[in-house]
């Protein structure tokens, strides 16, 4: 049988937690000594995916991102992410996240993403600090246009955000989640497009400045593909808990 610590030590086996940056606040949020039966996996821990781990009879959640990017000091309900860990504690449910060591990592956020776009021959490509970031191949297509299509229908999305400054298109650099600061690491990669999220007006403007395709498909569409990954992951490992997706969590976001 296997508890909280078991599964995160083999989280750390595969996307390590030393890899993590320094503002992050990955790892376990709360552990209890008790064994795990069944888990849900989400990118995010809200109040409806509390409530569906207690109808779902869950003790654990393992979510993509952090309650929050802050350490907790105190614990007071009037900050919603205290409110969410007085809900797990409450309700002796567990939790432990992955975030930026799961996207930086081999077989982590980006390079499933990139293989869900189409993208071959992925490698790493760095930031100013020489830390692994995002993903960078050769498209599939060679037309922005097309592009446009593989990912309305592999991220099922409808509506992308984007300058489009070339249709003709070689090197694509993916990174999941917001990702607009490093256009210029992108460039050096030899990309010509980037597809990321939570793109600022000013990077929007520096891409047309630089004659650079930028795509924001959105934050949650760029990273809910891992998560399938992560599910087929942990079953193999544990065959005491079932690891299910969370069908509360969604982008909450509305394009109207």
């Amino acid at each position: 049988m296997s508890n909280t610590n078991d599964v995160y030590k083999i989280l750390d086996e595969n996307f390590p937690y030393d890899k993590a940056f320094n503002y992050d606040n990955s790892g376990i949020i709360f552990s209890l000594p008790d064994t795990v039966n069944k888990a849900l996996v989400t990118l995010d821990i809200t109040s409806e995916v509390i409530m569906e781990a207690i109808k779902e009879k869950a003790n654990l959640i393992v979510s993509h991102h952090p309650l929050s990017l802050d350490k907790i000091t105190s614990v007071s309900s009037d900050k919603a992410s205290n409110k969410l860990l007085i809900a797990l504690i409450k309700n002796n449910i567990c939790a432990i996240s992955a975030h930026t060591n799961l996207d930086v990592a081999k077989n982590g956020v980006n390079d499933v993403l990139a293989t869900k776009l189409h993208i071959k021959k992925s490698k790493v490509f760095l930031d100013d600090e020489g830390i692994a970031l995002g993903r960078v191949g050769v498209s599939e297509v060679t037309s922005l246009k097309d592009l446009f299509t593989i990912i309305k229908k592999e991220l099922n999305v409808d509506v992308l955000k984007v300058i489009e400054c070339r249709n003709d298109i070689k090197n694509i650099a993916v990174i999941g989640g917001s990702g607009s600061g490093f256009i210029r690491n992108a460039i050096k990669a030899g990309a010509d497009t980037l597809i990321t999220a939570d793109c600022k007006h000013s990077a929007f403007l520096e891409a047309k400045e630089l004659n650079f395709n930028l795509i924001d498909a959105g934050h949650y569409n760029t990273e809910k593909p891992v998560l399938d990954m992560l599910i087929k992951l942990l079953n193999n490992e544990f065959k005491t808990i079932d690891f299910i997706k969370s069908k509360a969590n969604r982008d909450i976001v509305k394009y109207l």
